[in-house]
C-alpha cells in the first residue's frame, strides 16, 4: 500500500471516529423505550402552553365566528378534557398489558432475546407517545380552564389529538398482531442483517479471510507488553478502531487487541495488550483502550454480526425442537440465512491489522471471517434439523444460492464442506425412503454444480 493510500485510509478512519461515537449513543437511544415518547411528550407539552398564550391573544368574540370550535362552557369543556385524559391513560395501560403477555408466549416460541425487537420498534413507541402527549396535553390545557375563561382553541385540539389516537389504537392493534407472526420476526432480523451489510466492501479481486499474524510480524513490535484490563464486566459493543490508530501513533506502540464485539469480558480479564519501545511509566495509555472499547450489559448489532445471524439461528433450533416442532418456521430462517450467506460472500470482512498515517501497524484487531459467520449460521441448524428432510434440503438449496453468488476458491470450498457435513448428518440420521435419498441426491448435484458426481 502506496503512502499516499495510507493516508487517504487514515483520513476516512478519522472522519469515522465521531460518527462512530454518533452511532454507538444512537443505538442506544434506539433501544431505549421511552426516548421517542419522552419527545413527543415535551413537544405536546410546549405546544399546549403555545396554544393556550394564542387562545388567549384572540379576540373575545373569535370563537362567535367559528362556532364549529367551541367545545362548552366552563364546566363542559372541563368535563371533555377529563374524559380525554382518563381515557389516554387507561387506554395505554390496558393495551400495553395484553400486549406484554403476548410478547410472552411469543418469547417462549422465539427466544427472549427477540423482545429487543419489540423496544427498538418505532410503531410501539409511536403508540405509547402519542398516547402519553395527548393525555399531557390535555392535563395542561384542563388546567387552563377558568369560569371566564375558556381557552376553546386549545380544548378543539385536544378533541383532534384524541382522534388521531383513537386511529392510531387501530393501527397499533393490527401492527402487533403483524409484528409478532414468524414471517415478520424473521424479516425483521433479516433486513438488519442486510443493512449491517451495507457497511461492508464488495469484493474486488481474491479475497482473504485470513485472520492470524505471522510470527515476523510479531516479532517486530515493540519489546515492551503491557496487558489492559476490563474494569467492568459485560459485553463488548462496541470497538473504536480510529481512536485506537490515532493513540498508537501518537505514543509510537502497537494494540493488540483480545476482544471483539460480542464478546463477554470479565471484570480483570484481558482485553488489550499494549507494546510500546520501553515500559509504560503511567496509566495514560491503558486508560485510552478502555475508553475506546465500550461495554456494557447487553449485546448491540452495531459491529456485531453474529448477533443477528444468531437471533435467527436461535428461532431456528427453537422451531425444530420437539417442544414446539415446526419446521416451516426453521425453513424459512434458512432461506433468510442462504440470502444473507450469498450477499456475505460478495463481500470484504474488517481487516485484522490497521496501520496508522505513517504506514506502520498500530492495530491488531481480532474479527470474524467468512468460515466463522458460516459456521455459526448452519452448524446448529444442521445438527437439530439433520432427521428433517425438507430442512435438509433447504439447507443445500441455501448453500447453493451462496456458491452462486461467489468464485472466490477458499469460500467456495468452505460451502462445499458444509454441503458434504449437511449430507452426512442426513444419512447419519437413518429413516430414509427412496423418494427422500432421490431429492438429497438432486439437492446435492444441483449444490455442488455440474459434474460433481456426488450422490447422497
Amino acid at each position: 500500500m502506496t503512502p499516499k493510500h495510507v493516508r487517504a485510509k487514515f483520513v476516512r478512519r478519522r472522519r469515522g471516529r465521531v460518527l462512530g461515537r454518533i452511532a454507538a449513543w444512537g443505538d442506544s437511544l434506539r433501544e431505549s423505550f421511552y426516548f421517542f415518547p419522552l419527545v413527543l411528550s415535551v413537544l405536546a407539552a410546549v405546544l399546549a402552553f403555545v396554544v393556550i398564550e394564542v387562545d388567549h391573544g384572540l379576540p373575545a368574540d373569535w370563537i362567535d365566528r367559528h362556532p364549529a370550535l367551541r367545545a362548552a362552557d366552563a364546566d363542559g369543556t372541563r368535563a371533555l378534557l377529563s374524559a380525554i385524559v382518563g381515557s389516554m391513560i387507561t387506554v395505554t395501560g390496558v393495551v400495553f398489558s395484553i400486549t406484554i403477555v403476548a410478547l410472552t408466549l411469543t418469547s417462549q416460541q422465539f427466544g427472549p432475546r427477540l423482545l429487543r425487537n419489540f423496544v427498538r420498534d418505532r410503531g410501539n413507541q409511536l403508540f405509547l407517545g402519542t398516547y402519553v402527549a395527548t393525555f399531557l396535553y390535555s392535563l395542561i390545557v384542563l388546567r387552563a380552564v377558568r369560569q371566564d375563561s375558556v381557552p376553546h382553541l386549545a380544548s378543539a385540539l385536544a378533541v383532534v389529538l384524541a382522534i388521531v389516537s383513537g386511529f392510531v389504537l387501530i393501527w397499533f392493534v393490527h401492527h402487533t398482531a403483524t409484528s409478532i407472526q414468524a414471517s415478520s420476526i424473521i424479516a425483521t432480523v433479516a433486513r438488519e442483517i442486510d443493512a449491517q451489510l451495507e457497511h461492508f466492501d464488495e469484493v474486488k479481486g481474491d479475497v482473504h479471510d485470513d485472520a492470524c499474524v505471522d510470527d515476523e510480524t510479531r516479532a517486530s513490535w515493540p519489546p515492551s507488553c503491557r496487558e489492559v484490563r476490563a474494569t467492568e464486566t459485560g459485553y463488548v459493543r462496541l470497538v473504536a478502531i480510529e481512536e485506537l490508530v490515532e493513540s498508537a501513533a501518537k505514543y509510537d506502540a502497537v494494540f493488540e487487541l483480545t476482544c471483539r464485539p460480542g464478546d463477554f469480558v470479565a471484570s480483570g480479564a484481558c482485553i488489550a495488550r499494549i507494546h510500546t519501545a520501553r515500559p509504560l511509566a503511567d496509566d495514560v495509555l491503558p486508560d485510552e483502550v478502555l475508553e475506546a472499547i465500550l461495554i456494557g450489559d447487553q449485546r448491540t448489532a452495531l459491529q456485531d454480526l453474529r448477533f443477528l445471524l444468531g437471533q435467527l439461528v436461535e428461532i431456528a433450533v427453537r422451531a425444530l425442537s420437539p417442544g414446539i416442532n415446526d419446521p416451516a418456521t426453521a425453513i424459512a430462517c434458512i432461506e433468510r440465512l442462504g440470502a444473507s450467506l450469498a450477499r456475505l460472500a460478495q463481500r470484504s470482512f474488517e481487516d485484522t491489522t490497521h496501520e496508522g498515517p505513517d504506514g506502520r501497524l498500530r492495530v491488531v484487531a481480532p474479527c470474524a471471517d467468512f468460515a466463522e459467520h458460516t459456521g455459526l449460521a448452519f452448524d446448529s441448524i444442521r445438527h437439530y434439523g439433520a432427521g428433517d428432510t425438507r430442512v435438509v434440503l433447504a439447507l443445500l438449496h441455501a448453500f447453493e444460492v451462496a456458491l452462486t453468488a461467489t468464485e472466490d476458491v477458499v469460500r467456495r470450498a468452505i460451502l462445499v464442506g458444509h454441503v458434504e457435513e449437511v449430507r452426512a448428518a442426513w444419512l447419519a440420521a437413518g429413516n430414509r425412503s427412496a423418494h427422500d435419498e432421490a431429492a438429497v441426491s438432486r439437492a446435492v448435484r444441483s449444490a455442488l454444480g455440474p459434474g460433481s458426481g456426488s450422490a447422497a
